[in-house]
């Protein structure tokens, strides 16, 4: 259950968009690229790519395919690393 606090989103550690944002982080670290360089590379903000990692924010498609692009990987490897918070909700 997230719980939100101030505007914030708290996610529980073993949710599926904290899993799913480990992955993404693993695809990054892959790469060798930090945080800010990945950012620049895809797009958007540190603040940004930090909340996908981190379970609190979900990318669209057009970041998503960035992504794929900036980490040299196909849209469904990136695709596979977020397939847990594609699941419904049991």
């Amino acid at each position: 259950m997230d719980v939100t606090i101030n505007g914030t989103k708290y996610v529980p550690e073993h949710s599926p968009d904290v899993k799913a944002g480990r992955s993404m982080r693993g695809l990054r670290g892959l790469n060798g690229f930090s945080l800010t360089a990945a950012a620049t590379a895809i797009g958007c903000s540190k603040s940004h790519l930090s909340a996908i990692e981190n379970g609190t924010s979900e990318p669209g498609l057009s970041l998503t395919v960035r992504m794929s692009t900036a980490y040299g990987v196909t849209l469904d490897d990136v695709a596979g690393a977020m397939k847990l918070t594609m699941q419904p909700n049991t």
